[in-house]
């Protein structure tokens, strides 16, 4: 009842997800094991001093804090029941 085609197809697309996980592997493994908080927050602002169009920059940073943040209200649980 399968058909040979279906079966092929599927086994190329796992063939390229096995890929594309293997190269990710590999970049994760070129990165840094640990990262802190105050590292990450200087290179993105040593990013801004330099960055061209700083104001776009800034404004979408903005719009992604909100963003988050309204998400962060939407999921929280109501309390009034």
């Amino acid at each position: 009842m399968s058909d040979p085609t279906v079966e092929q197809r599927l086994a190329e697309l796992e063939a390229a997800s096995d890929a594309r996980r293997a190269e990710l592997r590999s970049v994760l493994d070129d990165l840094p094991a640990a990262l802190s908080r105050r590292t990450l927050v200087r290179a993105a602002a040593a990013d801004l001093r330099r960055a061209p169009g700083k104001t776009d920059v800034v404004r979408r940073g903005a719009k992604k804090v909100v963003r988050l943040a309204t998400a962060r209200i939407r999921r929280r649980p109501s309390t009034e029941r």
